[in-house]
């Protein structure tokens, strides 16, 4: 996102993610946004110029109370209201089961 500088937050370059089940409600704890903020530190983001960006981050979502319906994810990037500073993004999402694999010696805790 292109830092605006002194633009209020809600003027500001945005990106946002919302999970929603079947019915178009937000499923609980699945919304998340973040502006451009200008010189505000984030915690994982950085700077590079004008630029903020996120690093790569992988993020899981529990869907299991939601198995046989059908279920969207929204993403959506804004650039600045008074239109002079862009806001995008590059996703990169699947689908697969949650697992853990924990290696272990029998014996042993």
């Amino acid at each position: 996102m292109e830092s605006p500088g002194d633009h209020s937050a809600a003027e500001q370059p945005r990106f946002e993610v919302r999970v929603r089940d079947q019915n178009n409600n937000t499923i609980p704890c699945t919304f998340y946004q973040i502006a451009a903020g200008g010189n505000n530190p984030t915690p994982g983001f950085a700077n590079c110029g004008n630029w903020r960006y996120k690093t790569w981050t992988t993020v899981g979502v529990d869907v299991t109370a939601y198995i046989g319906q059908n279920v969207s994810v929204d993403f959506a990037t804004g650039d600045c209201d008074l239109g002079a500073h862009a806001g995008y993004a590059y996703i990169d999402a699947s689908c697969s089961p949650l697992q853990i694999d924990a290696r272990y010696c029998l014996g042993s805790n």
